[in-house]
């Protein structure tokens, strides 16, 4: 009966298409990493799932810059010949003519790229077809000649490593030094001491900023006088790009020309736009089409035009956790760039463009808006600047630039994007900080901000802000405050024209210096996941279900129950889900409130994690936006049903460190400390959460959010705190500027040395990474093998070990029963296939797996299964299996889902690892007569407990799966390693309990804890929860056949009910919950004895002493005043006591 199930099942995978091969060599895969490996064929069913490779080419005769010039009338001439006469109409240069669409041959995902080029250009540089990994291989020497400003390879090292690492330990230098000299044969006179080689001709420059401050027309004398602030450490931006584009290296990784992709599933499927880096985003195209369409100048007439996209981040920081250093850094990052090349720039090559000048003032300071007047405008001096009359220059008609490839182009930088958070995005648009309009992109009034995804949020697209309205507006108020009023004044300034549109009386630095080019600085303020969602709406909503769970009365504390369902979570993967996991709130906080609480509840934590997953996904198409407009609005109106049915009803207080904080932030203000626990409530009525209502159109426009998230400046601030230790904290401003530019030219100098002298290791520590130990870290086998497991035999078992069962009943291991057998029906079809049969097979008995033989009669056991697999986004990744941990669940296609069972079956099934093996397996029946003299032949095989599905209860709530009991039929199978798709998380579900039936022992599998019922936990990774939207996902190849249904975009029903109808809370609630929760008295609760008896928290295994629900984050009031001084309670109020120093330090507010 096995035997023909599996035959049954091999029969029905061998229809499936398969996609046009990619060889080992296409993917440039190190030498030593297939050294010693065989290819091991997958079978038919995964074949349908080609790897990741470079993109079909737009012409054969294309190749990549090499630093070899390339000769332009040969190859245009070649691609005339291949490319039909209408498609390009002339190889002379027209400016007015039409752009011409080159297109290429769709990819083995079903992508096409479309490029539009003047007539007679051609793409012939594409870094899209370099590889992602280049290696050298091993013992070949450097090419290098010239090691910058040292002398020769010792002191280039010996520089590498002490600029390279973050920390000294004088011993530890010391003892590597000595080590590193010797191996080198080096002697003192190789290292130079001059110190000034670093910095010479670095960019850096040091300018006089002063500004203009108004007097009061009462206070006698002018009403404007200059004041010197200090100086400004900053970079030429000119020169940066010239450097970049100068390098032979960063060219490799720079796109000249934008080009959109389109993407179609199946061959009758529409094509769907794909979004993703900046360099195919729409914004790009358009720019670069009206690049194309300027009139040529003298200096540029027939060069090519190449657009600069630049990408700006900047956000002050401390650089120590005790004292007053601060550092307000913008760095500067080119979208012309992949993401990945991007990042590593961030790691190696990125550098701070300029630092923004604070001002220290020790005496007297003036009133609070004066102050805020002057830090706006040294803030706008500063970036007048940088934008410089040769950047501005540059913007209009273009930078001449010989490139590495030897060909002269013309460059237009143009500004893309501006990262940084809500108080700094105000501040760089000027903007007034949440004031009566607090959005910078639209006019949506701050009592209206709580219409997310609604109907009437009509403000976000019909009420967009005009800058020539704003800057009629502020010109007429300087004019006043140049005539002496105040900058503050409430009738003549602030209410005439100011405050009904939130302006602040400045012309940025953006409208002065760049007029002439129509830039609107507040169109390229991106949204910002980070601030805005994950430490802002759900950070609020997360300290607000603490604040709910002390509301409510239990027999056990509620957030000490909360802590251990999270600590009783298992990990997951090596970055995803660590001790704390950030995106498992639903199983965690199931049950905890009572009936109607906890619907609504559940049902909020899917569609805000659900949101999250698309909002933070690295490749989008139409088909995902659709999908997250729906979420949005879901979102919104969940978020309102909520708070009115729920948070305005259960009357909650501050928690402790609440209100501790909020004490200690009076006391520093001048007020009286009260540590009393206030009344407070959620509120949706905040600028964070009017802007998630702008992520579709942002992503439509500049690509997806991980391009321009403040998230990539946060870590950068690494390095400047990294580099301040090195200073003598006094003009660090300077020293921080020198360290730049050493590591910068060492980056350099490094990456033009293919690899590191034989036999010698590189003198980099701690964070710093060489090709040498990226190739080290490298997987040990192929990326393009579906999985791998051990080569050693170390653990050896034999067969007769399984035949040691005993027939009675209360003493056999229920595991082993019939192991061998199912073994051998498992490895029958699978050696017969080895042997080459084909067909033939077919006319084997089904009865002959007995003679299946295993070399020594034994299997050999591992511990680890790596998976490899082709993520959404066409890159290649790998989970790991490990057998006896919490780390052993997977995911495999379903058999039985197929058109006619698409709305009765999953498409998955999920399962258990018991363990991992492998075999010397033969067979010694009979065969035909053609068919050669069997041999053994390694087999692998998985041995895995199947689980139940249990589909979800409602659109928006996760599946489950319970464990099979061991004795049913067919719950433990051999399957093919390759069968598995991924690993997944599962997560209990604590309300349900413990399994009442004692574990069966085994002397095979390690018993551990189980639970009734089990979460699966599609949002552990964007990947994982794009294998649950069929059909959207471009690297998932096998839903692009027509057994997998199109995709499904729900749709908001006419009468749905979006909860429009609330308002700010004007007296927290005072109503008490009733003493009725669930999760608290039901058998689930894990602070529990099996006997019943209550725990405390810190008597839990494992438990921590502090706990996880108490984040030291203050909360303060929900109130948002107008104004200057009190309107930016919506960001503060999110700070703690060592954020909010720094916060004060850096905006004066």
């Amino acid at each position: 009966m096995e035997v023909s199930r599996a035959r049954k099942r091999r029969k029905s995978r061998v229809n499936l298409p398969e996609p046009a091969s990619i060889s080992a060599e296409e993917l440039n895969a190190p030498v030593a990493a297939r050294k010693g490996k065989r290819e091991r064929r997958p079978p038919t069913r995964y074949t349908h799932d080609p790897l990741p490779g470079p993109p079909p080419p737009l012409f054969p005769a294309l190749g990549v810059v090499d630093g070899t010039p390339i000769d332009i009338g040969a190859l245009e001439a070649q691609i005339a010949l291949i490319s039909p006469p209408t498609t390009i109409p002339s190889i002379r240069r027209v400016d007015s003519a039409p752009l011409v669409v080159h297109e290429t041959e769709r990819s083995d995902f079903g992508v096409i790229r479309r490029f539009s080029l003047p007539p007679g250009v051609f793409p012939t540089h594409d870094p899209d077809q370099l590889p992602t990994s280049p290696h050298k291989a091993e013992g070949e020497p450097s090419t290098v000649t010239g090691y910058g400003p040292v002398k020769n390879r010792t002191a280039f090292l010996l520089a590498e490593w002490y600029w390279s690492s973050t920390k000294k330990s004088f011993r530890r230098g010391r003892r590597q030094l000595e080590d590193h000299i010797k191996s080198l044969g080096a002697n003192k006179d190789d290292l130079n001491e001059d110190d000034t080689a670093w910095t010479l001709g670095d960019g850096w420059t040091t300018t006089t900023v002063t500004i203009d401050i108004p007097f009061h027309k009462r206070m006698g004398g002018p009403t404007v006088k200059p004041f010197t602030v200090g100086e400004f450490r900053h970079r030429s931006i000119v020169s940066i790009i010239k450097e970049k584009l100068s390098s032979r290296t960063d060219s490799r990784q720079f796109h000249y020309y934008p080009y959109e992709a389109t993407w179609k599933r199946t061959p009758d499927s529409p094509d769907v736009e794909l979004y993703g880096d900046l360099y195919f985003s729409r914004a790009f195209r358009d720019e670069h089409e009206r690049i194309q369409q300027q009139a040529p100048t003298y200096h540029n007439k027939g060069m090519k035009r190449v657009v600069v996209a630049l990408m700006f981040w900047s956000d002050a920081t401390q650089l120590t956790s005790f004292g007053g250093a601060s550092l307000w850094p913008c760095y500067l990052f080119f979208g012309n760039e992949a993401k990945k090349p991007k990042r590593k720039a961030l790691r190696e090559f990125g550098a701070p463009g300029r630092l923004f000048h604070e001002d220290q003032n020790k005496g007297k300071l003036p009133s609070d808006s004066l102050f805020s007047y002057c830090v706006r405008e040294l803030f706008h001096k500063q970036w007048s600047i940088l934008l410089s009359p040769d950047l501005v220059e540059a913007m209009e008609h273009g930078i001449i630039i010989q490139c590495p490839d030897r060909e002269t182009r013309c460059f237009f930088p143009r500004i893309f994007s501006y990262s940084a958070d809500y108080p700094e995005k105000v501040l760089v648009g000027g903007i007034r900080n949440n004031g009566v309009c607090p959005c910078h992109r639209c006019l949506v009034k701050r009592d209206q901000l709580f219409k997310l995804g609604a109907p009437s949020d009509t403000e976000r697209m019909n009420e967009q802000r005009c800058p020539k309205d704003g800057q009629a507006k502020v010109a007429k108020a300087q004019v006043l405050i140049n005539q002496g009023y105040a900058v503050d004044s409430k009738k003549s300034i602030e209410a005439m024209l100011l405050q009904p549109t939130s302006l602040v009386p400045l012309t940025t630095a953006f409208e002065r210096n760049l007029s002439k080019l129509n830039f609107n600085i507040l169109s390229v303020l991106v949204v910002d996941i980070l601030h805005e969602f994950e430490i802002g709406v759900w950070k609020r909503l997360y300290i607000h279900l603490l604040r709910l769970l002390d509301a409510f009365p239990s027999t056990i504390s509620l957030a000490a129950e909360l802590d251990a369902r999270y600590r009783a979570i298992p990990a997951f993967g090596r970055d995803t889900i660590r001790k704390f996991p950030t995106n498992c709130a639903i199983p965690a906080f199931e049950l905890l409130l009572s009936g109607e609480h906890n619907e609504r509840l559940t049902t909020l934590l899917f569609i805000c994690a659900q949101w999250h997953a698309l909002a933070k996904l690295r490749l989008h198409n139409d088909f995902t936006l659709a999908l997250l407009d729906y979420t949005t609005t879901q979102l919104g109106a969940q978020m309102r049903h909520f708070y009115k049915e729920t948070c305005l009803k259960v009357a909650t207080k501050e928690r402790k460190n609440e209100a501790q904080a909020r004490a200690r932030q009076e006391q520093r203000s001048g007020r009286v400390a009260n540590t009393a626990q206030r009344a407070t409530t959620l509120s949706i009525f905040t600028i964070k959460f009017h802007f998630l209502g702008d992520y579709t159109a942002i992503i439509r426009q500049l690509g997806t959010t991980d391009s321009y998230s403040t998230q990539t400046g946060e870590l950068y601030h690494r390095e400047p705190k990294s580099w301040y230790p090195r200073t003598d904290r006094k003009d660090y401003q300077l020293q921080l500027s020198h360290i730049e530019r050493r590591k910068a030219r060492l980056s350099r100098i490094r990456a033009e040395m293919e690899d590191p002298w034989p036999g010698i290791p590189p003198l980099l520590v701690e964070n710093h990474v060489s090709d040498l130990q990226e190739t080290k870290s490298a997987p040990d086998f192929p990326l393009y093998a579906r999985y791998d497991i051990g080569m050693n035999k170390h653990r050896s078992i034999d067969l007769d070990f399984f035949a040691r069962n005993p027939s009675d009943p209360h003493l056999r291991d229920e595991y082993l029963t019939n192991f061998v057998i199912q073994l051998k029906q498992h490895l029958f079809p699978r050696i017969l296939d080895r042997l080459g049969l084909g067909d033939a097979a077919e006319a084997v008995p089904e009865d002959q797996w007995i003679h299946v033989v295993l070399r020594a009669n034994r299997i050999h056991a591992h511990r680890l299964l790596r998976v490899n697999y082709t993520t959404y986004d066409v890159r290649r990744e790998q989970d790991v299996l490990h057998v006896d941990t919490p780390q052993c669940n997977f995911m495999t296609l379903n058999d039985q889902y197929e058109p006619k069972t698409w709305l009765s079956e999953h498409p998955y099934t999920y399962g258990k690892l018991l363990g991992v093996f492998h075999a010397d397996v033969s067979y010694v029946g009979l065969l035909p007569s053609d068919t050669p003299a069997p041999r053994f032949h390694r087999i692998d095989f998985a041995w895995v407990h199947w689980y139940s599905f249990i589909g979800p209860k409602g659109e928006f709530s996760l599946d489950r799966v319970s464990p099979r009991p061991i004795t049913s039929h067919g719950v433990l199978e051999f399957i093919d390693p390759s069968y598995i798709i991924r690993s997944v998380h599962l997560i209990p579900q604590f309300s349900q309990g413990k399994e009442a039936e004692p574990m069966l022992e085994s002397r095979l599998v390690r018993n551990q804890p189980v639970w009734k019922t089990y979460f699966i936990n599609r949002f552990v990774d964007r990947d994982m929860f794009m294998r649950y939207q069929l059909g959207m996902a471009v690297g998932h190849a096998y839903t692009h056949t027509a057994g997998y249904p199109p995709p499904r975009i729900p749709t908001i029903p006419p009468d749905f009910d979006h909860y429009t109808d609330v308002k700010p809370a004007a007296t927290p609630a005072t109503s008490t919950p009733t003493q009725v929760v669930q999760g608290a008295s039901h058998a689930g609760s894990i602070l529990r004895h099996e006997g019943g008896m209550e725990r405390r928290p810190e008597e839990v295994a494992g438990s921590p002493t502090a706990k996880v629900g108490d984040p030291n984050m203050d909360e303060g009031s929900d109130r948002e005043d107008e104004g200057e001084d009190e309107g930016n309670a919506d960001y503060i109020e999110e700070l703690d006591d060592r954020e909010m120093f720094a916060y004060t330090e850096m905006y004066g507010v």
